[in-house]
């Protein structure tokens, strides 16, 4: 099939891609000749969308339901067919979650006991409240090498671990690093940010509540963010300079290296988890060998 414009403003109507699921039946379709767009139907659907009873259009709220029917109603309108599923369906769920942060704690100890007090520090628990005892802590530099491949020992460790990415290794991104540790069987991360970052702008960000993909969640079972300045504590306290580890880690096959020290670490995060969902659906073509092209666009934002 094909997707083409010969429908009276079909292309208008292509804004919506992501959509909350509305039991509100759909407009049938209906051809129309082709006509140009005015500026009056552009204003019409901008100040629907727009409005204060769509109340900002935020996932998993009536205002994203009325959202949703009314851009399905106008692609039926202009001659859409649903396409989310092979009954003609047009709404295609996708799950989300979004985690609510509450204060955490964490602790470190030195081998005798003692403990090394760290106040600049943030911690969330993706899967729900959870809490880790007395577990081995590693600086991993960047994670991974210019394959994105862990190199270091950090099975049931607390992997520390730098945000900026590795020179030369932007690809490699600070999600899929992390990721790729804990995967190796680190039981939790924390971030160092940069000396330039301050921690409170890092901290309101990492606790924001936000809808994310279910799929990118992350799998640790805590996760944190520190300043720059109390990691570099916690790296002096477990015997490891900052700046000469720093250094060593800008090689792709660095290692890491170990704390002598332990963490504690707990989070009380909750989730809700719900369902969002992309209206799907497609104008069919005259030349089914001639593919698809497809039209993407948010209602959110």
């Amino acid at each position: 099939m094909t997707l083409g414009f010969t429908k009276r403003s079909a292309w208008r109507y292509a804004l919506g891609a992501t959509a909350l699921f509305t039991a509100v039946p759909v407009l049938a379709a209906t051809d129309h000749p082709d006509a140009p767009v005015t500026e009056a139907e552009l204003r019409t659907d901008i100040a629907y969308l727009a409005s204060d009873a769509l109340e900002g259009r935020y996932p998993g709220t009536q205002g994203e339901t009325l959202a949703v029917h009314y851009i399905a109603q106008q692609l039926a309108a202009a001659g859409f067919v649903g396409a989310a599923d092979a009954n003609g369906g047009w709404y295609q769920p996708v799950p989300l979650v979004e985690l609510i942060p509450a204060p955490g704690h964490a602790q470190f100890h030195r081998p005798d006991g003692s403990p090394v007090v760290i106040t600049d520090i943030a911690l969330r628990a993706p899967g729900g409240p959870a809490s880790i005892a007395d577990v081995p802590m590693i600086y991993v530099g960047h994670g991974v090498d210019a394959d994105g491949h862990v190199i270091a020992d950090v099975r049931g460790k607390v992997a520390l671990v730098l945000m900026a990415d590795r020179e030369g290794e932007g690809s490699l991104n600070l999600r899929d690093r992390r990721e790729a540790l804990i995967a190796a069987g680190a039981r939790a991360t924390l971030i160092i940010p940069g000396a330039s970052i301050a921690f409170s702008g890092l901290a309101q960000g990492f606790n924001v509540t936000r809808p994310q993909l279910v799929s990118r969640l992350s799998r640790a079972e805590v996760e944190g963010v520190m300043s720059g300045t109390e990691a570099n504590r916690l790296l002096a306290a477990g015997g490891l300079d900052a700046d000469a580890v720093r250094e060593a880690a800008a090689a792709s096959d660095y290692a890491g290296a170990p704390l002598n020290l332990t963490a504690t670490l707990s989070a009380t995060t909750a989730r809700r988890s719900y369902n969002s969902y992309n209206v799907v659906a497609r104008l069919p073509g005259r030349r089914a060998a001639d593919g698809v092209v497809a039209l993407m666009g948010h209602w959110d934002h």
